[in-house]
């Protein structure tokens, strides 16, 4: 339930780059790189029990997520016939805080009261990969494997 102090605002940003490469007719190379921003700020009464709505709440929580992605995937495709081989690196990167505020006023939307909660999370990914689609008739076989270095806080 929502009541007529909440509010909730969202704004996004996602550019991207792709650029993909012929040298020979056998030989495919493709490289994407893309980043996303995404903001989300939201303000909701508080005061009241779980579940109930207090027309007269005491004070207002500000909540700021804002979600940042970063990434780049390399990759090199090459035919042989009717067979395809597939190589490539895939790195990512993300950081995604969070903001927590207290207002002193029902309608104080700053946060005056001070902070209630500040959290840091990051991640990063590096990828190495590979892919063979194998064809024999109506039949694929597609083998492949993934390598992947990640890490989180």
């Amino acid at each position: 339930m929502s009541t007529a102090i909440d509010r909730v605002r969202i704004r996004r940003f996602v550019p991207s780059l792709s650029l993909e490469w012929q040298p020979d007719g056998v030989t495919q190379v493709t490289a994407r790189a893309w980043y996303s921003w995404f903001d989300r700020l939201s303000s909701r009464q508080a005061g009241g029990s779980f579940g109930q709505i207090t027309p007269t709440a005491n004070i207002l929580i500000r909540q700021n997520q804002q979600f940042q992605t970063a990434a780049l995937d390399l990759r090199v495709r090459r035919d042989f016939g009717v067979h395809t081989l597939t190589l490539g690196v895939l790195g990512h990167t993300s950081n995604a805080p969070v903001f927590v505020d207290k207002g002193v006023s029902p309608t104080d939307r700053e946060g005056l009261a001070g902070p209630l909660a500040r959290v840091s999370r990051t991640g990063d990914a590096l990828a190495v990969f590979g892919e063979a689609r194998l064809v024999f008739g109506r039949v694929q076989i597609v083998p492949g494997f993934r390598l992947e270095r990640r890490r989180q806080r």
